[in-house]
């Protein structure tokens, strides 16, 4: 029974002037008709553009933020990794509620999102508010909001192709895609939805890796063994070439799979080999399966070969190891789960399935690659054959794929994005863009453990804002940009130049054996990143408590 008292009425129009009529319940209640409603944390506003919704959860983000921003200034806090953990786990989880819905590039969108990102990315990094946004949202290690949302829907798109056929989204997929979008009845309930799943590289439905929800039961185990060492490479070779001699003469075979790639080839390669407990050789076999896989599926693809041409020769009483030296793939067929990879795990289960009703068993474990073992190097070389020939299998697009697709469709935008920022006209030759190539890292460079007062200043320096005389002359709050040494003090005044610090930079050279020395050196390069964060620990420039306590004979007017 429905709660008559939460009734609500809405009417959908695309029309300004619109007629309303209120609607009478049986308990002759009369529910007069509204503009806006909500449905599962969604405001549905009467013409669908949803501009309420946004502005409701931008709000409600930026009284998050503000109760974050509370944990940090430039001075001291959390430190920037912590800070921007906490804005991506408890403010953008927020802001972005239902963005598939409505979700369109739309400018008022736009506009309230970059808000609320700017003012995060400045208190992550702990820099000015006059900071340039778009250095400072690359040096929080953060996307713009409209390139976020734009992949947010090229993810849900990837796992649409997830779900059961019998799920209505998919039915809905299939529906818009098998229909003529010019007989769609205006407007279309279904834009938005076929706007989404075209977001991702154009295939056919039925090439798309697919996933059995619910395939296995909890009390489900595996039937077959797989051990992974813990050893170093160098040590589990050795251990590995030991095992084999120890078994000469068994009922004992070891089977070797992997998989390679090639610049000037097409596909994924992959290789098996076998070998029997005297060491022959009795089975090879390389593959090519296409240019929608990576190469971890390749890995996948090598050792289900591995296990089915297993069920095929073995014999009773016969213990198989199957050896891959991917982690990853092996970490993968350890774990009865729906996730991506689910075909070769079934396939993986069904072949064992075969070898122990002719009473054998299997052993699916780690050897180490290119460490002289033989079975692996042998593999090896039939998988990179098999990666410059032609595709010799008919294989569908790898749910892993698309993710890498969707992460270069990602890249690219951000690359777009920055290459209109360094083409806009500016006389300014020490702007961020021109110092500094962009780097689309989606981390914070400075090391864990760095205080934030050093980091704030860092960060400063990187973005020319900050307490140098350079920066604080511009909206007079100094008389002058110049330094004690009487050379205009900018960022690389202080960290290559200045006569005061020059014993702190013979230290800084020390630590950084590349030369010339300059600002990219120090403050893009992992070296000079830390060699700069040990610099500025030592002498203090562009903290708070240095602007301060410089001895002018300016006025200070901060």
């Amino acid at each position: 029974m429905f709660d008559i008292a939460k009734t609500e009425l809405i009417h959908f129009t695309a029309k300004k002037e619109r007629k309303e009529r209120s609607l009478q319940l049986p308990d002759n209640t009369i529910v007069e008709p509204k503009d806006t409603i909500k449905w599962l944390g969604i405001h549905i506003d009467n013409r669908l553009s949803f501009k309420e919704h946004i502005a409701t959860r931008v709000s409600q983000a930026t009284k998050a933020f503000h109760r974050l921003g509370r944990l940090a200034n430039i001075e001291r806090g959390l430190s920037p990794k912590a800070v921007r953990q906490l804005y991506l786990a408890c403010v953008t989880s927020v802001a972005d509620y239902g963005s598939q819905i409505y979700w369109k590039n739309q400018s008022y969108a736009t506009s309230l999102l970059q808000s609320l990102h700017n003012l995060a990315c400045r208190k992550i990094i702990g820099v000015f508010r006059t900071s340039p946004s778009l250095p400072t949202s690359i040096e929080s290690g953060l996307t713009s909001p409209a390139i976020r949302l734009n992949t947010n829907n090229r993810k849900y798109a990837s796992r649409a192709h997830q779900l059961s056929s019998n799920h209505p989204i998919q039915k809905a997929i299939t529906r818009i895609t098998n229909t003529d979008k010019a007989s769609y009845k205006k407007p279309n309930q279904h834009r938005q939805l076929y706007t989404i799943v075209k977001s991702i590289p154009e295939r056919d439905n039925n090439s798309v890796e697919k996933i059995i929800p619910y395939r296995f039961r909890p009390w489900e185990s595996l039937n077959y063994k797989v051990t992974v060492s813990k050893k170093s490479k160098e040590e589990e070779a050795i251990a590995h070439a030991d095992y084999i001699l120890s078994r000469s003469g068994d009922n004992f075979t070891a089977i070797y799979s992997d998989a390679s790639q090639h610049d000037k080839g097409i596909g994924i390669g992959v290789g098996v080999v076998a070998y029997s407990s005297t060491h022959e050789e009795t089975f090879s076999q390389k593959t090519n399966i296409g240019c929608s896989q990576l190469v971890y599926n390749g890995e996948l693809e090598g050792i289900a070969q591995a296990f089915e041409h297993a069920a095929i020769v073995a014999q009773e009483g016969q213990e198989i190891y199957v050896y891959a030296d991917n982690q990853a793939a092996i970490h993968r067929l350890n774990n009865l789960s729906d996730n991506p990879g689910q075909q070769w795990l079934l396939r993986c289960i069904r072949a064992a399935k075969r070898i122990t009703t002719k009473k054998a068993s299997t052993h699916l474990q780690w050897a180490p690659g290119h460490n002289d073992v033989k079975g692996n190097e042998k593999a090896d070389t039939l998988a990179k054959e098999a990666a410059k020939e032609r595709p010799t299998t008919s294989t569908i697009a790898s749910l892993a794929y698309l993710g890498t697709e969707i992460n270069k469709i990602q890249k690219t935008e951000q690359l777009m994005e920055y290459k209109r920022y360094t083409d806009r006209p500016t006389k300014n030759r020490s702007s961020y863009s021109r110092i500094f190539k962009l780097n689309t890292h989606t981390t914070i460079k400075v090391p864990k453990g760095t205080p934030r007062e050093i980091s704030s200043a860092f960060y400063s320096l990187k973005l020319g804002h900050g307490y140098f005389n350079s920066y604080l002359k511009r909206f007079n709050k100094r008389d002058c940009n110049l330094c004690i040494c009487y050379k205009p003090q900018t960022p690389q005044h202080l960290l290559l130049d200045c006569k005061q610090y020059k014993a702190h930079r013979n230290t800084l050279k020390e630590a950084i054996p590349h030369r010339p020395i300059t600002l990219p050196l120090l403050l893009q390069t992992k070296t000079g990143i830390k060699a700069t964060l040990a610099f500025i620990a030592s002498t203090g420039i562009g903290t708070r408590k240095w602007h301060l306590g410089q001895t002018t004979e300016q006025t200070d007017t901060v």
